[in-house]
């Protein structure tokens, strides 16, 4: 608790290793005797799939002796990044718990790491709150006899999710995982709406559109979540500098859908 009050009360800032990824996994690779192949074809996943600041922050996550922070905007893939670092610290032999304020933000990496063969318990939820691909997962959709069987299942999962409400389920007060990832989701992102509105604030002589309009990722949400409308107000000539958003603007010139 001391460590604790230290890190939250005081503001003493959490404490890192120095291990690369790379190091990590080969260390794993030799302690274990494990087949070379598994490591190899790890790491190249991690290096072909993740970009640079993904995997700085895997990194980050992984060196973390007390907490970690990752920060990013909806679309520049903190999802896919967490879901990489589960897999490579269930590799490192350690138990995750995957936690989030809702429902949808469990599942929505829950899924990702199902997507990836990777086995996980549900705890709590009902079925109509639970997606569907996850419902077969849940603890409560097993067929038990007694409660003690109930119990090893959830001693044996070595990755687990659920709300942050259901961390008071009576299970978790016999079971302690190596790490606890705490995942929020942007109010916006994933929900579709029947019209949308997209204000671009950019709008300067030089052409400057930030980082945010040059990574597609980043903007993907925004525009992909309109059911019948999608209304986009901003100035031609900076947006046309996003090679994204110039194809987009090109499209709409075409199609006279535009209005100056």
């Amino acid at each position: 608790m001391e460590a604790k009050r230290k890190l939250i009360c005081h503001l003493h800032p959490p404490r890192f290793a120095s291990l690369s990824v790379e190091a990590r996994v080969r260390r794993r690779c030799l302690d274990t005797g494990g087949g070379g192949d598994d490591c190899e074809a790890l790491l190249r996943e991690f290096y072909s799939t993740m970009n640079a600041d993904q995997q700085k922050a895997i990194q980050q996550m992984l060196n973390a002796k007390d907490y970690s922070l990752i920060l990013g905007m909806p679309g520049t893939g903190k999802t896919t990044a967490i879901t990489m670092a589960v897999r490579l610290l269930r590799y490192l032999g350690l138990s995750v718990l995957v936690t989030s304020y809702t429902h949808a933000a469990v599942d929505n990496l829950l899924v990702k790491l199902l997507d990836m063969d990777v086995s996980v318990l549900r705890i709590g939820g009902t079925p109509a709150l639970v997606h569907p691909k996850v419902g077969p997962h849940r603890l409560e959709a097993k067929s038990f006899e007694h409660a003690e069987q109930m119990s090893q299942a959830m001693l044996d999962a070595s990755v687990v999710g659920c709300t942050c409400l259901s961390t008071h389920h009576v299970l978790f007060a016999h079971r302690k995982f190596d790490v606890c990832i705490i995942s929020t989701i942007d109010t916006y992102q994933g929900k579709d709406k029947r019209v949308v509105f997209v204000s671009f604030v950019r709008s300067n002589r030089d052409g400057h559109v930030g980082d945010l309009l040059l990574d597609w990722r980043r903007i993907n949400v925004a525009l992909t979540r309109a059911k019948d409308k999608l209304v986009l107000v901003g100035s031609k000539a900076t947006l046309r500098q996003s090679p994204v958003l110039h194809a987009l603007l090109t499209l709409v010139d075409q199609q006279h859908w535009g209005i100056d």
